[in-house]
């Protein structure tokens, strides 16, 4: 072939391999890793000194993730696609809450905080293996606006002393804040309630403070809490109370009068008026003026029957009211009230 031959050829390549370069171009391989969830750690909670077996549900793993309490890495022993076991590492620190974040990171993606993401470090102590404080909460779901009430129940009292009992929210570990905190008493109950759906996280803890919270450590940078032993590090398990979204119910649909007939009748009451419109029920109840009418006969969504109650002379709307939902007033459901035969004339 000579060169001009060459040329023809190359360019009809060009042109066939172009849409194969264009799908290669395109192609999943070039595309982003998604970033790893987490929906769930179970046990939420496990000894200071690490060792906690935990199993961690989510999306988005593989063989290369890794995992980290807080900042310290864990071991992991088992991988899928939605699941990984890893053993929590000891806590470094004591601090207000002892609760990190579980992250998992995948190909350089890392699973974003929540509340289902989160371990709390709670009581260690090999000589008295009891954990001293406990939480309970009265309800773990309820409506938005509703309150759950939350106890720490302790072993001894531990005032009156600078130390104390403290039901901390955790929802973010990295800020705890105090829900309530009492320097003595077995016993510290509080009343939490949110407005918005959402869920949050709660601990109880002995504290060693002057000042509660102001010089106690917050965060995982803090300093050491020491605690009178045999309390040192007494962190309760975690409890979690979700509000949940009102539940809204659709209003009816309101009622229309689009006529009446007749449209006039006596004061005494008795007359018997037909009553059209629409969203008519069984349960209808019917106005004439601010008089109810005694005898409603409900035939279909779109007619009435009703006896005028007595009512005063002059001219009143007819309303139908239909699951709480009242009918607009208009011309078309005006009834005048007359006093003798000689105003029907």
């Amino acid at each position: 072939m000579n060169r001009a031959t060459y040329k023809k050829v190359f360019a009809i390549a060009a042109v066939a391999a172009a849409p194969v370069l264009g799908l290669l171009a395109a192609s999943p391989a070039g595309a982003a890793t998604a970033a790893p969830t987490v929906t769930a750690v179970s046990p939420a909670y496990g000894a200071t000194t690490g060792g906690t077996s935990v199993t961690i549900t989510g999306t988005g793993f593989t063989a290369a993730s890794t995992v980290s309490f807080g900042s310290s890495p864990a071991k992991v022993s088992g991988v899928s696609s939605t699941s990984i076991t890893a053993t929590a590492p000891a806590l470094a620190t004591d601090f207000v809450g002892n609760t990190v974040p579980v992250t998992v990171t995948t190909s350089g993606q890392a699973s974003a905080a929540s509340v289902a993401a989160e371990f709390t470090y709670t009581y260690n102590n090999t000589a008295n293996p009891t954990n001293p404080i406990s939480l309970t909460q009265t309800a773990t779901s309820v409506p938005a606006g509703t309150a759950s009430s939350l106890t720490i129940t302790a072993t001894s009292d531990v005032g009156p002393t600078d130390y104390g009992l403290t039901i901390l929210d955790v929802t973010n570990p990295a800020v705890p804040t105090v829900v309530v905190h009492a320097y003595s008493g077995t016993s510290v109950s509080a009343q939490v309630s949110e407005s918005t759906a959402q869920t949050q996280r709660y601990v109880a803890e002995y504290d060693a403070c002057s000042s509660y919270p102001a010089a106690c450590p917050v965060g995982p940078a803090s300093a050491v809490i020491t605690l009178p032993s045999p309390n040192d590090g007494a962190v309760s398990a975690p409890v979690t109370v979700t509000w949940t979204a009102p539940v809204v119910t659709p209003s009816a649909p309101a009622p229309t009068v689009t006529g009446i007939l007749p449209s006039s009748g006596f004061t005494f009451g008795g007359t018997l008026v037909i009553i059209t419109g629409t969203n008519f029920s069984s349960s209808s109840v019917v106005h004439f003026g601010s008089a109810t009418a005694g005898t409603v006969i409900h035939l279909t969504s779109g007619l009435m029957f009703a006896f005028s109650p007595a009512n005063s002379a002059g001219t009143v709307n007819i309303t139908v009211t239909t699951a709480g939902v009242t009918s607009a007033t208009s011309a078309a459901d005006h009834f005048t009230y007359v006093g003798s035969i000689l105003g029907l004339l």
